[in-house]
């Protein structure tokens, strides 16, 4: 069985801070498996994240075509591969945890603008 990263790795985004493309952590994925899983389960088990895998590139995406002014960029960032494979484990292992129906950070399909219907709802606006 060959050997693969404990979550996937998407080789079309960009690399952060730490400049490892994707592409290049998945085409090593059977000698880096090993490391990365070391590294995630150390950093579960102490409770400590690397500063490194807390620092992010903020990029400016256009909302439109002919984006001119500030409020016509939204803001991205982009994060290490290894961070974002950190991230993914703890989502799997906790969104089965969350199951409070007015939770919506964290939910597929959820967003601030459920909350605000929700809200003016019950207040009848």
């Amino acid at each position: 069985m060959p050997h693969q990263l404990p979550i996937q790795v998407n080789e079309r985004k960009s690399s952060g801070p730490d400049n490892i493309p994707p592409r290049l952590i998945k085409a090593a994925a059977h000698t880096l498996v090993t490391p990365i899983r070391i590294l995630l389960n150390t950093s579960l088990s102490e409770g400590v994240l690397s500063d490194e895998w807390k620092k992010a590139n903020i990029k400016p995406i256009p909302k439109s075509k002919s984006a001119c002014e500030l409020k016509d960029f939204r803001p991205i960032a982009l994060t290490s591969t290894i961070s974002k494979c950190l991230e993914r484990l703890l989502d799997k292992r906790f969104q089965p945890l969350i199951t409070d129906p007015h939770q919506f950070a964290y939910h597929r399909g959820r967003s601030t603008e459920d909350a605000l219907l929700l809200t003016m709802n019950r207040v009848n606006i």
